[in-house]
């Protein structure tokens, strides 16, 4: 088991460099190959993160189908505070708002009292929604709460090496649909200065897609 937990972790991290420097295919392939690893070796919540890195994966690159393919067998998989993060913030980015809108419904009910649900998840998810529904000022306000922990790292972003400052991604792109470019700049400008938080994570290519249109 140990054995195939390294070589899925492997084919995870291979999955995120390659979908950080843009060779999607094979990271598809990369992905695909972790969580066949971790489902043979009985990790289911492995096998969950694996999926949900894909999801959000093909969110920022632009197929939402796919993602949301991802999202639909991540569920099964697992469910709990972090593995339920990473697909619901892959629906809410491809605009899937009734399936995010459930998820992240009932992580704030479940764990009531959890720093990272209420101040880095739940208001992530809940300003991607706001702007599905064109409201990025109502965005913004809803992420105010999570400033204070804009460089905390998750238990997703810590054991996978994705995850980690999407509250700051979200903002920006609130300020963009608000028409601030000079504000949107800034936020992804935060991101890639701390490359030591993104690692090899492909919001990270997404956020300099989004600083050169800001």
């Amino acid at each position: 088991i140990a054995t195939a937990s390294r070589q899925a972790d492997s084919e995870h991290f291979e999955s995120l460099v390659a979908a950080y420097d843009g060779r999607l295919q094979r990271s598809r392939q990369a992905s695909i190959q972790a969580v066949t690893l971790a489902r043979q070796a009985h990790l289911a919540e492995r096998a969950a993160l694996f999926e949900g890195a894909a999801a959000v994966r093909e969110a920022l690159y632009g197929y939402p189908d796919e993602s949301s393919r991802h999202s639909l067998v991540a569920g099964p998989l697992a469910s709990g505070r972090d593995v339920d993060f990473p697909p619901a913030f892959a629906l809410a980015l491809s605009r899937k708002s009734s399936s995010a809108s459930a998820i992240v419904t009932r992580l704030e009910k479940q764990y009531t009292e959890d720093t990272c649900v209420h101040f880095i998840y739940a208001p992530a998810l809940r300003a991607l929604l706001a702007m599905n529904q064109g409201h990025p000022a109502k965005a913004i306000e809803l992420l105010t709460v999570s400033k204070a922990y804009k460089l905390a790292q998750t238990a997703v972003s810590i054991s996978v090496h994705y995850g980690a400052l999407y509250p700051t991604y979200v903002r920006g792109l609130a300020y963009q649909q608000l028409h601030k470019p000079r504000e949107a700049a800034a936020e992804f400008q935060r991101m890639l200065d701390h490359p030591g938080l993104l690692l090899a994570d492909p919001i990270g290519s997404a956020a300099r897609v989004q600083l050169s249109r800001a």
